[in-house]
């Protein structure tokens, strides 16, 4: 998918503010994974409820649409677990 088909298939539901398709650094073939980012939290949700598990024009499976992983809570999540779980804990 390209990032202009991404963008059709998304627009539908806001206004998108930007959008990304991750590609391999060496072969530049797409990843898989795409993201966009809408102007509110509400279209995001609409396009989350629409197109999760759906397959797009031209494409073999259903795709995943969901909110991005925020890298520092998981970060934060990993460092809480392994604090509860140490056994220096009181």
């Amino acid at each position: 998918m390209t990032q202009k088909e991404l963008e059709q298939l998304f627009s539908q539901y806001g206004r998108i503010i930007t959008s990304r398709i991750l590609v391999d650094q060496v072969t530049g073939i797409s990843r898989g994974v795409g993201f966009i980012r809408f102007d509110k939290r509400i279209e995001a949700e609409e396009a989350i409820k629409g197109l999760n598990g759906q397959k797009p024009p031209g494409a073999t499976e259903p795709i995943t649409v969901k909110f991005a992983n925020n890298p520092s809570q998981k970060t934060n999540q990993a460092i809480l677990s392994q604090l509860y779980q140490s056994p220096n804990r009181r």
